[in-house]
């Protein structure tokens, strides 16, 4: 699967004023917004994270962005970042040490349009950062170049090298989907340029950001509501968890709802706490169990967003669901809560989307898949 990418990748080497540690520079980008950022020593350095590379690709994450180290797949791996940005146009042998795995980002660099040509043909590739556009090491190939690089892309172009922040929209006109930013991002406070940038992303046509609405459904125990909030950090947006929602906004639990005032009556409110999603332009929303079991909710989530179904087999759901009280409105037991799944099975598979799950996978990997899968602001 192609990934998505964010429209701006900023380069941690180039970025903040001396004696910031790499740590402090990747956690003011993922600040700044920027989802995507790549962290490398000085360039002709060799391959590889600065010192305090581990500690700026974990800092970096946990404000939701992903972390490429540049130059070295083993060093990549070891770090625990989402991927590799090789200083070359080839991937290593499959066989090679260090190599990341199928899921991680593998980008590519061409600084001819011979490389780049041969380095788009690399289905293993996730992405080709094509350069130096404007200036930087190597003679500049600029925008008439990258025009034409891109007619042939068949993964992610990347635009890199020298890019001021005011020619990022002209990057993205010119057919890349993602522009690098290193130098443009040095100043003591980079959330201005990476704001300019955005501005120029804008004014060419291009969202810099995420925009729309994720509605994640499943039964009970799929992981909506821990994914939602995983996903709604690194796409920066509001997460909304609708039972939740409920529950503060009228002061009691939905058991409590069902045990006083009905289904009827609760799937009302339901409804109108979903309808009133409409007026997030973006956001990350958990349905409950039994949402898009309704025809009127599920028109709704169809034309209002992307909804992806965590399609986790009921007995991954069963053992999660063991030792725990299973007081819900509608089962008290896992054989209630078999046949309510079978029930509610074919309106999950309405869906427009589906992640296949087995119950092992960890939440990142998971937020990787659904983000695939969803429209993410990209020129491509």
């Amino acid at each position: 699967m192609t990934p998505r990418l964010p429209v701006l990748y900023g380069v941690v080497r180039a970025v903040g004023p001396p004696g910031r540690t790499p740590a402090e520079s990747a956690t003011v980008l993922a600040a700044a917004g920027v989802r995507l950022i790549g962290i490398g020593g000085p360039p002709g350095s060799g391959g590889g994270p600065p010192a305090g590379g581990e500690a700026a690709v974990a800092a970096a994450q946990a404000l939701g962005a992903r972390v490429l180290v540049l130059g070295s797949p083993e060093a990549a791996r070891s770090a625990g970042a989402d991927g590799v940005h090789l200083c070359g146009p080839t991937l290593p042998e499959p066989s090679a040490r260090g190599l990341p795995p199928p899921g991680a980002l593998r980008g590519l660099t061409a600084r001819s349009e011979e490389e780049a040509e041969r380095a788009l043909r690399d289905a293993r590739a996730s992405f080709v950062a094509f350069g130096p556009i404007f200036s930087g090491a190597g003679e500049s190939t600029g925008l008439a170049a990258l025009e034409r690089v891109a007619k042939g892309r068949r993964v992610p172009l990347v635009a890199i090298g020298g890019v001021p922040v005011e020619d990022v929209g002209a990057c993205l006109r010119a057919g890349a989907d993602v522009v690098a930013l290193g130098r443009a991002l040095g100043g003591e406070d980079p959330r201005e340029a990476v704001e300019a940038a955005a501005a120029s992303a804008r004014a060419a046509g291009f969202e810099p950001g995420f925009r729309g609405r994720v509605y994640l459904l499943g039964f009970m125990g799929a992981g909506k509501t821990t994914v939602g909030r995983a996903l709604a950090a690194r796409l920066d947006v509001p997460f909304v968890d609708l039972d939740e929602a409920f529950e503060r906004l009228a002061g009691r639990t939905v058991r409590e709802a069902f045990e006083r005032f009905g289904e009827p009556w609760f799937r009302e409110r339901e409804a109108e706490l979903l309808r009133g999603t409409a007026d997030l332009p973006s956001a990350v929303v958990a349905l409950g169990g039994g949402t898009f079991t309704l025809e009127r909710n599920r028109q709704f989530v169809l034309e209002s967003g992307v909804s992806v179904f965590l399609d986790l087999p009921f007995d991954a759901i069963a053992a999660r669901l063991a030792g725990k009280t299973l007081d819900r409105p509608l089962f008290r037991s896992v054989e209630e809560a078999r046949l309510l799944y079978d029930l509610r099975l074919p309106c999950y598979k309405m869906a427009a989307r589906a992640v296949p799950l087995m119950g092992s996978e960890s939440v990142r990997e998971i937020v990787d898949e659904v983000e695939a899968l969803v429209a993410f602001g990209s020129g491509g």
